[in-house]
C-alpha cells in the first residue's frame, strides 16, 4: 500500500491565480507529516505532465501524503472559482490502486468515480474517511500527561471497566510505563486530530489536539511490565481516546513507531494484551507473535524486526 498520491487540477486559465494560491497553501500551511518538512510535497505548475494539455487550462500537478487529500479536497472546493465548471480534480495513488475524479456539480465539488469498496478497504482501508482527519507526530517531554490519560484508557479495558484514575497510577505496575517522560530511551508517537472525527485541525480554525499516542520504555529485570520480554527489548503502551477509536489510528500509530524504532536500531519490541481484546489482531496483522501467557491469560506478544 502506497501512502503517497498523485494529484491533477486543471482549471481554466482565468482561475490560475487561485490555483497557484492552493500550490502556495499547501507549501506553507499543509500539516506535517512525517516529522521533518511538512507533508511529502506540494502542487507544482507544470505543462509536462505526461499527457496533452488543451491551450486553454492550466494544470496543477504534484504528490501528496493521503492523509493531506481531504484538506485539498476541501480548499478546492471553497474556491472561489471563476469557471469552476471547467475544473477537474484527479488523485491517484502510485500503486495504481486508488483513483478519484471530482468535479463541481451544483456548487459541489462531487467525485464522479464509481467506488471500490472491496479494494479499498484491503488497500487503503478508510484512508479518505478518518485518517485524513489525523497525523502524527513525535512524542515531546511535554505530553507525559496526555500519555498519563492513555495509560488509563488502555488499563480501562474491557471498555465497561472504569477504575479510576488515580487508582491506576497508584499502582507501579502502571504507572512505570509513563514515569518521570520523557527518558533518553524512550521512543513515542502521537496522533493529533480535529476537536471531533471528520473535523479537520488547520491553522486557520483550530491546531487539533491529541487523540493517541504508542510509545516504547524500557524496563529492567526487578521492575518488569506485563508484557516484559528482557532488559534488552522495549515494551509497547498504547491508547486512543474513545471517541477516535475503530478508525485505523492505532494501526497508523504503530506502524509509525515500528518505524522509528527501526530507525533507531531496535530489533525487538514485546508487549501485553488482554484475552479476547480485539488489538491482538491489530498486533498480530503487524508482525508480533504470542511467545506467552500470564496467570490470568493476557498475551505476552513480542516483535522482531524482519
Amino acid at each position: 500500500m502506497s501512502w503517497v498520491t498523485n494529484v491533477i487540477l486543471t482549471t481554466d486559465l482565468t482561475d490560475e491565480a487561485r490555483g497557484e494560491e492552493l500550490s502556495r497553501w499547501l507549501r506553507e500551511q499543509a500539516p506535517t507529516r512525517h516529522g521533518a518538512g511538512r507533508g511529502v510535497g506540494a502542487l507544482a505548475r507544470t505543462t509536462s505532465w505526461g499527457g496533452w494539455k488543451h491551450h486553454e487550462c492550466t494544470v496543477f500537478t504534484g504528490v501528496l501524503h493521503v492523509a493531506d487529500v481531504e484538506a485539498v479536497v476541501r480548499h478546492v472546493e471553497r474556491g472561489p472559482w471563476a469557471y469552476p465548471e471547467f475544473l477537474q480534480l484527479l488523485i491517484q495513488d502510485q500503486e495504481d490502486v486508488f483513483f478519484r475524479l471530482c468535479m463541481f456539480r451544483a456548487g459541489r465539488l462531487v467525485e464522479l468515480t464509481p467506488p471500490h469498496p472491496q479494494v479499498e478497504e484491503e488497500v487503503w482501508p478508510r484512508a479518505l474517511n478518518d485518517l485524513q482527519y489525523v497525523y502524527l507526530r513525535t512524542a515531546l517531554p511535554d505530553d507525559a500527561e496526555f500519555l498519563t490519560d492513555m495509560l488509563v484508557e488502555a488499563v480501562n479495558w474491557p471498555e465497561d471497566r472504569a477504575l479510576p484514575r488515580r487508582q491506576i497510577l497508584d499502582d507501579p505496575r502502571n504507572a512505570h510505563y509513563v514515569a518521570d517522560w520523557k527518558q533518553d530511551t524512550d521512543i513515542g508517537v502521537v496522533a493529533v486530530g480535529g476537536p471531533t472525527p471528520g473535523t479537520w485541525p488547520t491553522a486557520e480554525d483550530d491546531p487539533g489536539a491529541p487523540v493517541g499516542a504508542a510509545w516504547l520504555r524500557y524496563l529492567p529485570a526487578d521492575d518488569p511490565g506485563y508484557g516484559y520480554g528482557d532488559a534488552g527489548t522495549p515494551e509497547l503502551a498504547m491508547g486512543v481516546c474513545g471517541p477516535w477509536r475503530r478508525r485505523g489510528i492505532g494501526r497508523a500509530l504503530l506502524r509509525r513507531l515500528l518505524a522509528d524504532a527501526a530507525g533507531r536500531g531496535i530489533t525487538r519490541v514485546s508487549l501485553s494484551v488482554g484475552p479476547g481484546n480485539a488489538a491482538q489482531r491489530l498486533y498480530a496483522s503487524e508482525g508480533f507473535a504470542v511467545v506467552g501467557t500470564d496467570a490470568g491469560g493476557s498475551l505476552t506478544m513480542l516483535w522482531e524486526l524482519p
